[in-house]
């Protein structure tokens, strides 16, 4: 990978970082825990808290594989499968620039995971060889 291509990505990490840094301020913002009296209130502040915590935890989650991806660019091995060690393809890596697995990899990931993608289910779409 050129050093232009490594400046490029390390700019999209550092923006996707900043971008999750903020979405997940304001959803833990959001997250308020109250009590209303009226049962179908509570229902509705119920489901919203529900949908809020999982929100934050794709954020968090999210965040840590962007901070790993940027770790990676400063240790200067980007782009390198976590599990072979080969490359991983740039089209990839475009596609998903956190990616710590090359395709090859992650397929079997998901196989072994029972299809619970260590990625994103947006991966598999991404199939970028």
């Amino acid at each position: 990978m050129t050093r232009s291509e490594l400046r490029r990505f390390k700019k999209v990490l550092e923006n996707m970082k900043e971008e999750l840094t903020w979405a997940l301020q304001i959803s833990l913002d959001r997250l308020v825990v109250s009590q209303s009296a009226d049962p179908m209130d509570q229902i509705r502040e119920f489901t919203e808290q529900d949908l809020d915590s999982r929100n934050i935890s794709l954020l968090v989650n999210r965040l840590g594989k962007v901070t790993d991806a940027l770790r990676a660019i400063r240790e200067e091995n980007f782009g390198v499968c976590a599990s072979c060690e080969g490359e991983i393809a740039p089209r990839r890596l475009e596609a998903v620039p956190w990616s710590s697995y090359c395709i090859a990899c992650q397929e079997a990931t998901e196989a072994r995971a029972g299809d619970k993608a260590p990625e994103t289910a947006g991966a598999k779409v991404a199939r970028a060889r």
